[in-house]
């Protein structure tokens, strides 16, 4: 594929909807294609790939980027969705909305998905500041979403949801999962979806973090199924659809699974300041064919990542040094310690 790096403009003029391409009609495909750190401030509604999708996105990747819009409708990757996307990936970037107006419609993937819309195996991993109507993978949807990841932040007013902001009827939502930190200043903070319009649509093995904070007046919706963080991390303890979709890899998503097809942020190593050894100083008696502990064995030491040197004295005392130090002291001074372990 290929990437476009530095995207960087401002932008008040014209008509419609904005984006790298503004209308993407339905025989256009927009396919292999990453934008690295973009940075964007438009006001119009927008996206940072397109500004209306009507045709294919596949395989596209938003990854360090920034919108800043003060416009309603607006999305990483689109702002308008009329046609499909699909393996598609929002990593690490961030939809601020600076509009005062309760009315934003604001999506980590689009805006408004339309009726004719489909999302399949995308991924959200990022911030949104918003005010109403604000959701992890759309703002507004009336069309259909299935195998969606979303995790990161959503600010706002009211009425947001860990997918959907706004969930419309006759729409359908399915094997996805929503782990999503949600703050919200006045209510309807939901999991899942913050507000269903006109009853909302049809969830099927959606499943969310239980273990997150949402309002306590969040929508009650049949085909949402709680899950803590450990039981997420587990395809076995999730429903039976997501085992053919789904993945779990030990460098991207902290562990958790997300949609096959699409890329995650790389896993956050934590490497412990301390480590432990146990330390075991023996002698041989060829006369019993038997090992001897010499005094103060087993010890157990503690050390840290740069201590690589453990010094064992005659009696069996025990000391570890980093490099630094252990370079400063004596070929003399080294020889009292008959045994020195070096710890790559």
């Amino acid at each position: 594929g290929y990437t476009i790096s530095n995207f960087n403009t401002k932008s008040n003029a014209g008509s419609g909807e904005q984006g790298f391409i503004n209308f993407l009609d339905k025989t256009g495909i927009l396919k292999n294609l990453t934008f690295d750190n973009a940075k964007l401030t438009y006001g119009k509604s927008s996206g940072i790939a397109i500004g209306c999708n009507a045709g294919k996105v596949e395989n596209v990747v938003v990854k360090n980027s920034v919108l800043t819009t003060n416009q309603s409708t607006c999305g990483l990757v689109a702002s308008v969705n009329e046609g499909s996307i699909k393996n598609t990936s929002v990593i690490d970037s961030e939809l601020i909305s600076t509009n005062v107006d309760y009315g934003t419609t604001h999506g980590g993937l689009v805006g408004r998905n339309k009726a004719t819309g489909s999302l399949e195996s995308v991924l959200f991993d990022g911030t949104i500041s918003a005010q109403k109507w604000a959701g992890g993978i759309v703002g507004w949807n009336y069309g259909k979403i299935s195998n969606a990841y979303a995790t990161g932040q959503i600010n706002g007013t009211e009425k947001i949801g860990g997918l959907v902001g706004r969930n419309n009827d006759r729409t359908q939502i399915s094997t996805s999962i929503a782990n999503v930190n949600l703050s919200v200043k006045e209510n309807l903070a939901g999991p899942v979806i913050g507000e269903e319009n006109y009853g909302g649509g049809k969830q099927e093995d959606v499943v969310y973090n239980s273990e997150n904070k949402f309002s306590a007046d969040a929508p009650v919706l049949k085909g949402t199924i709680g899950k803590t963080a450990n039981e997420l991390k587990d395809l076995s303890k999730l429903p039976a659809s997501f085992s053919a979709s789904w993945e779990i890899r030990s460098d991207v998503n902290n562990g958790y699974p997300l949609p096959k097809g699409c890329q995650g942020k790389k896993s956050q190593v934590i490497k412990p300041e301390t480590a432990k050894a146990t330390v075991y100083v023996m002698n041989y008696n060829p006369d019993t064919l038997t090992f001897v502990p010499l005094a103060m064995s087993p010890q157990t030491l503690e050390f840290k990542e740069e201590d690589i040197y453990i010094l064992i004295d005659r009696f069996g005392y025990t000391k570890s040094l980093d490099t630094t130090s252990y370079n400063r002291i004596s070929e003399e001074t080294k020889k009292e310690y008959p045994h020195i372990i070096s710890m790559k």
